[in-house]
């Protein structure tokens, strides 16, 4: 795998060769890069194009190297509801996610540089759309009230939303929160359903189900900085 030193920092990277106008890069993880290019591209005019970023190259990897020890996914582990589980990747023909106690054993068939995200966040996301389909239909059954459509998104700053016609959208990365903490999003949102607003009366609904939601407010609140930027490139 080819290296280039920026600055202070041994980067590692990995060129791909595409069928494309542009020119993308993109940082995977600490020190590491990707950069996909036309297929004429030079692994000279790749190191020029990357000296020529290395402003916002050292940011991004200083921002890693920040979040790294209280990320919720890293090389070692991902958390999923609230718990740690210990990465294990093994090379197969199929891509799959298989979590037992401790562990998740990840299956990858790319045996140039499987990236993580490109497994994990389809996987987070179709856990999200079972399991808040779930525990939505639950809430709203308590709150005598029902959701229209359930849809799960990749918001930069936003848990959750409502709409007049009664959708409800989530923030796929809210899988990584205990399931109290993802209860409470689920609770706020479908509350809305009956208070379309942030009034008293919408958080006394709001209290009513969920005793401890400025605890798990704040909490949100506190760990959301980390929790939006992992596996965002």
């Amino acid at each position: 795998m080819p290296y280039i030193q920026i600055g202070d920092t041994l980067f590692e990277y990995i060129q791909k060769r595409q069928k494309r106008k542009t020119v993308s890069i993109a940082l995977n993880d600490r020190d590491s890069i990707l950069i996909k290019t036309p297929y004429n591209v030079s692994t000279k005019e790749v190191s020029h194009i990357l000296h020529h970023h290395s402003n916002w190259l050292n940011k991004k990897n200083h921002a890693y190297k920040t979040l790294a020890d209280n990320a919720p996914i890293n090389d070692n582990h991902i958390t999923y509801k609230g718990k740690n589980y210990n990465i294990h990747l093994q090379y197969g023909s199929t891509v799959s996610i298989k979590l037992t106690d401790d562990n998740v054993f990840i299956t990858y068939n790319d045996t140039l540089f499987p990236l993580l995200s490109d497994i994990l966040i389809p996987w987070y996301k179709q856990q999200a759309q079972v399991y808040l389909t779930q525990r939505t239909n639950f809430w709203a059954s308590q709150l005598n009230v029902f959701a229209n459509r359930i849809t799960i998104r990749d918001q930069k700053s936003r848990w959750g939303s409502c709409s007049s016609r009664r959708n409800i959208n989530y923030n796929w990365r809210i899988m990584m929160a205990a399931p109290t903490i993802i209860d409470y999003l689920v609770i706020h949102e479908t509350s809305h359903l009956i208070q379309m607003n942030h009034s008293d009366k919408f958080w006394h609904l709001v209290e009513t189900y969920d005793p401890l939601f400025k605890e798990h407010r704040l909490w949100l609140k506190e760990n959301g900085t980390i929790l939006f930027n992992t596996l965002r490139n």
